[in-house]
């Protein structure tokens, strides 16, 4: 598969508001540049879990991006993404799963 960035991945709610994480990344490398993250006003879903914790479930997942704030666009420190092991866009679609929620 040919990586074009950015990618971006969103999850709307049963309204229609979503919230959103955008990863921009070298085009030839494939390495991270920025990840920003953005949730509409009225958005049901808080966080976006990456991968799933004890159970199988997201909401317990060691690699969360919790309680973003509606309407900012904030972005995601690069220090997070390499504790969650992400050097690469790869790396972040090789963890299993990305789920939205409360």
């Amino acid at each position: 598969m040919a990586w074009t960035s950015p990618v971006t991945w969103a999850s709307p709610d049963n309204t229609g508001k979503a919230i959103s994480v955008t990863f921009s990344f070298d085009s030839v490398t494939l390495v991270l540049s920025s990840v920003t993250v953005t949730r509409d006003a009225g958005c049901a879903y808080r966080s976006i879990y990456f991968g799933t914790g004890p159970g199988g479930l997201p909401e317990l997942t060691a690699k969360p991006l919790p309680n973003i704030a509606a309407g900012v666009v904030v972005a995601v420190p690069g220090a997070v993404l390499a504790s969650y092991g992400f050097t690469t866009v790869t790396d972040v679609y090789a963890s299993s799963q990305i789920t939205a929620g409360p």
